[in-house]
C-alpha cells in the first residue's frame, strides 16, 4: 500500500523545479524515470518522490547549474 500523508519530498520537488527551471521531461532524463512518473510526483493527489531519488536529483542538478541551488 502506498504511503498516505504528508508529501514533504513533494514539495521539495516541486522547489527544485522551480529553481532549476526544469519540467517533468527533464526530470524524467536525469532519474531515468517516464515524465509520467515524475507528473505523478508532482501531483498533489500523487504518490511522493522516492527519498532517494529526491537527493540524486539534488545532486545532479546542482552539479549541472551549482548557482541556481536553492537554500
Amino acid at each position: 500500500m502506498p504511503y498516505i500523508g504528508s508529501k514533504k519530498n513533494r514539495d521539495r520537488l516541486v522547489h527544485l523545479m522551480e529553481a532549476y527551471k526544469v519540467d517533468s521531461v527533464e526530470v524524467g532524463k536525469i532519474l531515468n524515470r517516464k515524465p509520467a512518473t515524475v507528473s505523478v510526483y508532482v501531483a498533489a493527489s500523487g504518490v511522493d518522490i522516492p527519498d532517494h531519488l529526491l537527493e540524486l536529483l539534488e545532486l545532479k542538478l546542482r552539479a549541472i547549474n551549482p548557482v541556481a541551488y536553492p537554500q
